[in-house]
């Protein structure tokens, strides 16, 4: 069975490094390097909110950066997260103006976003 979930495509100025990387990349994230490179992601962190979890995933090709989670405010609460850590100078550009959108992921995938980052 398949659950909706969200993404976001951010401006590539975030810093991942201060994030928990997840122990593995999820098949959605892999399904989505076509649309952005033809390598695995550079870097796959998991992003606590209040709100609930993000995986955020970056690839090399012009630092594409993809925020998902499991409702639109998670969302929104993962990208004001990230805004704080916008190298450019100009973070309303780069994190307010996203659009977004749904897909559907395996319930396998889902486990992401509550926290897990290990297969069970």
């Amino acid at each position: 069975m398949e659950k909706q979930i969200y993404y976001a495509d951010l401006t590539p100025c975030d810093n991942m490094d201060d994030y928990k990387e997840a122990s593995f990349v999820p098949q959605f994230v892999l399904d989505d390097t076509k649309k952005f490179d033809t390598k695995p992601p550079i870097g796959v962190v998991q992003l606590a909110t209040h709100l609930g979890w993000c995986i955020v995933a970056k690839w090399y090709n012009n630092g594409s950066t993809r925020i998902y989670g499991g409702t639109e405010d998670t969302i929104r609460a993962g990208v004001s997260i990230l805004s704080g850590c916008c190298d450019s100078g100009d973070c309303y550009y780069a994190f307010y103006e996203e659009k977004i959108s749904t897909k559907f992921i395996s319930e396998e995938d889902m486990s992401v976003f509550y926290g897990y980052t290990t297969y069970n």
